[in-house]
């Protein structure tokens, strides 16, 4: 199995609602291109809030994630996009602002933006001013101009994306009569580096949203939403489910599990067994609850996570495919599992073709169907949906 660390890019993204509203006005959207080892992503905001922004920002993300996939020259995408737009009669602005980040094999940067604030780029711990250059254009008797940026993106560098429900919170307040903006995003994340460090994706995004919630009093002007690409060491995941079809393998199949460079899963009952029994380790089982009727944990020193098998792997299929996020969820052995995946770049699978007469219990459920047939679709859900790389192997 290749485990030597390669670059992967991380996408994360945080969203608060605007205070009172149900549905998000901002879309975010991210795509990679496998065939041309090129990543897109996008971050619309809708004019207003609530369904109509949420419609036109869908809209605007939408036909500039296809444009761009379509076209290679970037210019010329934004150009088409700014034609198609529809613009207030009342106000004469579009309905839509728009940043377009698109990504090359060798880490090349091309952003445009359109009335959003513009993106920040964070390298070895500090936020850098970036050249920006202008062009302008008319369509339909209102003027507008696209901000372009150009740039090679290092290891562990970050790009921070924003709407202006960040950047204008605050706005009115006596400490921030202007709105926090771009420069105080800018020295809020130059302080929380020099204080506690680079964050990850997650973490920084969500923490930058964290703060302007806090600015806002709890209760978003706006609709805001920050997002945050991160070039790190690619973050690889092993799960092992199943006993090997010859019980002759069951050492090497603990070797494998024990010598793997990156975090571990154990999804079974006769699995864990059998590699605590391998590996001359306790297996200890815990005492928690969980309010979803999901089978307890297990512990296995070595070992990040150690779970029951088929329902375990049946409710990570069914977070997956609803786009259940595992802070929506309690703290399940399954979002616990889906927190893993998707903090992951490279997922393993290391599947065990031992018939297992659980399977054939006539209390689970009808629709879980053989393990084979869960994480088959629990990859396919991680490479269409979420964008993972997967890797399958049978024992």
């Amino acid at each position: 199995m290749d485990t030597e660390p390669r670059g992967s890019i991380d996408i994360k993204h945080k969203q608060l609602m605007k205070y009172g509203q149900r549905v998000f006005g901002d879309t975010f959207q991210y795509h990679h291109i496998r065939e041309e080892d090129r990543l897109i992503v996008i971050l619309s905001d809708g004019l207003g809030s609530g369904i109509k922004a949420n419609v036109l920002s869908t809209l605007t993300a939408t036909m500039a994630m296809n444009f761009t996939s379509g076209l290679r020259d970037v210019n010329r995408c934004a150009q088409i996009i700014m034609k198609t737009l529809p613009v207030c009669s009342v106000r004469k602005i579009s309905y839509a602002t728009f940043t377009i980040v698109e990504i090359d094999r060798e880490h090349n940067v091309r952003v445009i933006n359109y009335d959003n604030p513009l993106p920040i780029l964070v390298r070895q711990n500090n936020c850098v001013n970036l050249p920006v250059e202008y062009s302008e254009g008319t369509h339909k008797n209102r003027k507008y101009r696209l901000e372009f940026m150009h740039f090679r993106l290092e290891q562990d560098d970050r790009i921070i994306l924003l709407s202006d429900g960040i950047t204008q919170a605050g706005m009115g307040s006596k400490r921030y009569p202007l709105g926090w903006g771009n420069q105080g995003v800018i020295l809020f994340t130059e302080k929380l580096i020099a204080t506690e460090g680079l964050p990850a994706a997650r973490e920084l995004a969500e923490t930058i949203i964290s703060r302007a919630n806090e600015i806002d009093r709890y209760q978003m002007h706006d609709d805001g939403t920050c997002g945050v690409i991160h070039l790190r060491t690619s973050q690889e995941l092993l799960m092992v489910s199943g006993p090997p079809l010859d019980t002759s393998r069951d050492a090497e199949l603990a070797a494998t599990l024990s010598n793997f460079n990156g975090r571990k899963i154990i999804c079974g009952g006769t699995t864990a067994k059998i590699i605590a029994r391998e590996l001359g380790r306790e297996l200890t089982f815990v005492n928690e609850r969980f309010t979803s009727s999901q089978p307890p944990l297990s512990t296995i020193p070595g070992i990040d996570l150690v779970t029951e098998g088929i329902i375990t792997l049946h409710h990570v299929q069914v977070m997956l495919a609803r786009g259940i996020s595992p802070d929506q969820d309690e703290n399940s052995p399954a979002s616990r599992v889906v927190e893993m995946m998707l903090d992951s770049d490279i997922i393993h699978f290391m599947v065990g073709t031992r018939i297992n007469e659980a399977w054939q219990d006539p209390s689970l459920p009808d629709d879980i169907g053989l393990r084979r047939t869960i994480i088959a679709a629990i990859r396919r859900l991680l490479e269409t949906n979420y964008e993972k790389e997967t890797k399958l192997h049978f024992w």
